[in-house]
């Protein structure tokens, strides 16, 4: 009888916890989903074959209109920008657009990396979710994997308890982490 009650309690326990990291997971997708407009800084590294490349962008993302990205450091890179919308994106410099490379088939790259995270925060298609800590904080850490354009890629997001923004974010593509981006809050323009 103590046998059964037992596992009566760890098999509650368990449906509960994976009901709570559901609750959590789609909370935190319908609190993306609902933001008009937010304005982060993103310290971004990206891994190519060989070599790093680390940069920081300060990011606005607009729910109806267009996201923009523009380089802040390294000082040498300034006065880059993206535009990235539904129906395009591209890179511009001095009224010139620029191709930036590819990590991937999918077509991922440095500056595609912050609209494929919305794209998958809002799409809320996440597998796990376990409660941690990152940088001192309280933290939920969310993965969802993706085949995409014939490449595997596992999105691993840590969003704060407190209010539920994005702290840190890695992107791997079949297997290799490809994108590290770590999250501030900049003031509204």
């Amino acid at each position: 009888m103590k046998t059964r009650l037992f596992s009566f309690v760890l098999l509650f326990l368990i449906l509960s916890s994976c009901a709570s990291d559901t609750d959590t997971m789609t909370d935190i997708s319908e609190h993306i989903r609902e933001i008009p407009s937010a304005n982060y800084i993103a310290h971004i590294t990206a891994s190519f074959p060989g070599r790093e490349v680390k940069f920081s962008l300060n990011y606005v993302y607009s729910k109806d209109g267009d996201d923009r990205a523009s380089v802040i450091s390294p000082e040498e890179l300034t006065g880059i920008s993206m535009t990235h919308s539904e129906k395009s994106s591209h890179i511009e410099f001095d009224g010139a657009r620029l191709e930036f490379g590819s990590l991937d088939e999918s077509g991922l790259s440095p500056f595609s990396a912050l609209p494929k995270l919305i794209t998958v925060w809002t799409n809320g298609n996440f597998e796990e979710c376990t409660s941690t800590r990152i940088y001192n904080r309280d933290a939920y850490m969310l993965v969802s994997r993706i085949s995409d354009g014939g490449t595997d890629a596992e999105y691993r997001s840590w969003f704060s308890k407190d209010n539920l923004t994005p702290l840190y974010a890695e992107i791997f593509s079949d297997g290799e982490r490809v994108i590290q981006c770590e999250f501030e809050r900049a003031e509204s323009n």
